[in-house]
């Protein structure tokens, strides 16, 4: 479990997508304030251990019983094998993460970067590690089950403000999420 810091408006995006990108979301009215954040592995036979669930709850709101739902105008698109659950005031922001060397930006010399490239390589490097996922200060990302494709959105609310967060890969569907969440956040 990891921790990180959301705003009132969270990016859930593939992080290679400028914004606006058609296969994005952009929420609103999410509870700010410091959110743990977990991944849920699946063993797919054949196809090995895949991150089944990238999920974000609130830390005030972790061990209630939160209602997840779908939010049916969402669909995350990923095209670089991996999403993520970003407070907006930092996505594709250079300047955020400056301070770090990218491994995965080293490889890739030369290419052409208007503006968050540098970011979404930072990115790269938290998914192609042996966890397959990481954070930084404001946000998430993880690799995406099977890769590409599109995803589930879902959401849990509590008196209108946003609490928790999953983008649903393989099989979590919004009666199992709850409870897989539980166990893995608590």
């Amino acid at each position: 479990m990891k921790t990180i810091q959301l705003s009132s408006e969270v990016m859930v995006s593939d992080p290679c997508y400028t914004n606006p990108t058609w296969c994005q979301h952009k929420l609103t009215n999410v509870l700010p304030g410091e959110y743990l954040t977990n991944v849920i592995k699946s063993d797919k036979g054949s196809w090995g251990t895949r991150i089944g669930a990238l999920v974000a709850i609130h830390k005030d709101y972790v061990e209630d019983p939160l209602s997840f739902r779908q939010v049916k105008s969402a669909d995350i698109g990923v095209d670089s094998g991996q999403a993520g659950i970003f407070s907006m005031e930092t996505y594709r922001k250079d300047e955020i993460i400056m301070n770090e060397v990218s491994e995965f930006n080293k490889s890739y010399k030369g290419w052409k970067d208007d503006g968050g490239e540098q970011w979404y390589g930072h990115m790269c490097d938290r998914t192609l590690g042996d966890e397959g996922w990481g954070v930084y200060d404001r946000g998430v990302v993880s690799c995406s089950g099977y890769g590409d494709g599109s995803y589930e959105l879902s959401v849990a609310k509590h008196k209108g403000k946003v609490v928790g967060i999953a983008i649903n890969y393989l099989d979590y569907k919004k009666y199992v999420l709850p409870t897989a969440i539980t166990k893995e956040l608590v």
